[in-house]
């Protein structure tokens, strides 16, 4: 009955792949990226791949939040939530990235290579150690490790591409001022630092810095803060003084 006044569109973009041999295709790579995480470590299952970018989650999330936009009648107002799941596992990124993020120039970050009796393990919680082994990265060899952050990064950086052309689209509709845009993340990731990947429950600061960039230009003047603590609870109830 809450809802009775309120148009919801839920989506889930992951579920319009075509019925074609190309789709079938990839469905099968993300099932082999799984495996080689499963079999080998997380950090193994990260690569790069040939597959019209239409097939992946990132584009077919940005693609469904532009036509959102695009169909927005004019002067109404709308609240619109684009879950991008990447940089999530599976760790796989369109080729044209390995350019921008050549995986042989990569950083290993500290900690990666420690071994099982490296400085990250002695003084530790031991589900920091057991973390270290459920994800492979005990025996994770070099080159292994700047991969992922090679295809990491890469996720990355699809993921803004989408989010500049959401952005475009409110331009393009004339909405940009009138529009408040938020871009946050649930939690960071471990990209080999510390000797882990992905995320645990540990506090670490890859973990608990996450970005927060809030765009309002009708009301917010351009600005960065530093060494002031902000958390997400506190964003809903900004929104909501924003909406009046």
């Amino acid at each position: 009955d809450e809802l009775a006044n309120m148009d919801v569109d839920a989506t889930r973009a992951d579920q319009d792949l075509p019925d074609t041999t190309e789709a079938e295709a990839y469905r099968a790579h993300i099932k082999q990226v799984n495996a080689r995480m499963s079999s080998t470590g997380c950090w193994a299952g990260a690569c790069f791949h040939e597959f019209p970018e239409e097939f992946t989650r990132t584009h077919r999330t940005g693609a469904a939040a532009v036509k959102f936009i695009e169909e927005q009648p004019a002067g109404q107002p709308f609240f619109l939530w684009a879950s991008f799941a990447d940089p999530h596992a599976p760790h796989t990124a369109p080729a044209r990235f390995a350019q921008l993020y050549p995986p042989d120039r990569m950083p290993v970050p500290p900690g990666a290579l420690a071994g099982e009796t490296g400085a990250e393990v002695g003084g530790k919680p031991s589900r920091q150690a057991i973390k270290r082994k459920a994800q492979g990265m005990v025996e994770a060899p070099e080159e292994g490790v700047r991969r992922y952050v090679a295809v990491y990064s890469a996720m990355i950086s699809f993921v803004d591409e989408w989010v500049g052309r959401i952005l475009d689209a409110l331009d393009a509709r004339g909405m940009a001022d009138n529009t408040i845009v938020v871009f946050t993340a649930d939690h960071g990731d471990f990209r080999g630092e510390h000797g882990m990947v992905k995320k645990d429950l540990v506090l670490y600061d890859c973990l608990l810095n996450i970005p927060f960039i809030m765009r309002y230009p009708r009301v917010i003047a351009p600005r960065r803060v530093e060494g002031t603590l902000a958390e997400q609870v506190d964003i809903l109830p900004t929104l909501l003084d924003y909406a009046g």
